[in-house]
């Protein structure tokens, strides 16, 4: 019966202890950083997805797809002065620059400024420009991206080197083309024409041009 009693006056000593401490505060959970040190990681972190964003940015801009302002009327009639084009720079890294493409490339003269112009030799081939004609390993070029009333002045005859590419503008009595300074290298030409932007009314996508050889 005393030993009965005992166990029910521990038991009752033990829940009572229990409660007692379980109706005692908390103490605050002291984290391993302060709230201003939190403060930064989140901020530096912020910091570091933008620079990862601008840095993919500029590897696109530079190394994918860049935005051109077309100057001056050498190109006319299929692009005109102040226009927007998206240039395609990637595309060359995989396939060689063709006949027909409208190109951006560093102009030999100055090294500095950009012009756009079209290719219309490719490396191997014996150009051959007179008498309004343009001539191809002997063969005559057809063009029918260009007024039939557009006049082709030159006296060429050249063969094209490896690695040259011979460029004209479409408005061809008003362009500073290769009939003038000579061929272009590859290393000089910095992408393709791919898209008008602006104006909104002739925005459109490029395509390549056909020809008869």
């Amino acid at each position: 019966m005393r030993e009965e009693f005992l166990l029910a006056s521990e038991a009752k000593g033990a829940k009572s202890s229990f409660r007692s401490r379980a109706s005692e505060p908390t103490k605050d959970f002291d984290p391993l950083f302060s709230k201003p040190t939190r403060s930064f990681f989140i901020f530096f972190d912020y910091i570091r997805t933008a620079l990862i964003i601008i840095v993919l940015l500029l590897l696109l801009y530079y190394l994918v797809i860049q935005v051109f302002v077309v100057k001056g009327i050498s190109m006319d009639p299929n692009f005109a002065d102040s226009e927007f084009i998206l240039v395609n720079r990637i595309s060359y890294y995989f396939v060689s620059p063709a006949r027909g493409d409208s190109i951006v490339f560093i102009f030999p003269g100055t090294r500095s400024d950009k012009y756009i112009k079209r290719i219309i030799g490719l490396p191997g081939e014996r150009i051959q420009i007179t008498n309004n004609q343009i001539k191809i390993n002997g063969q005559k070029l057809v063009e029918d991206y260009i007024p039939k009333d557009f006049k082709t002045y030159g006296d060429i005859d050249y063969r094209i080197k490896d690695n040259e590419f011979f460029v004209l503008g479409d408005n061809r009595e008003l362009s500073n083309d290769s009939r003038i300074w000579g061929p272009l290298t590859r290393g000089q030409i910095i992408g393709r024409a791919q898209m008008i932007l602006t104006p909104l009314a002739k925005k459109q996508w490029l395509e390549k041009q056909g020809y008869n050889i």
